[in-house]
């Protein structure tokens, strides 16, 4: 709709060609692409950082979990 409203609108009163309009239409097309490709892109990215790091994170609290450090640190104020 902002597309739309802005090729179609007096600018300085005067209107935008046919062909500035058609331009900037492939523009607008033409990065939101690239916006879909790049959001993929860091969507990838994401999975393949944060997999091994939830990972290694869960491995070292069941390991802890599992000698009893946990309640040993825990009760070193006591």
């Amino acid at each position: 709709m902002f597309l739309h409203a802005f090729l179609f609108a007096a600018i300085g009163g005067e209107y935008m060609s046919l062909k500035t309009a058609g331009n900037l239409s492939k523009l607008f097309d033409v990065g939101g692409f690239y916006q879909t490709v790049n959001i993929l892109f860091m969507m990838v990215a994401g999975l393949f950082v944060n997999g091994p790091y939830a990972l290694i994170t869960t491995a070292v609290s069941v390991d802890f979990g599992t000698h009893g450090l946990g309640r040993c640190v825990l009760h070193v104020g006591h």
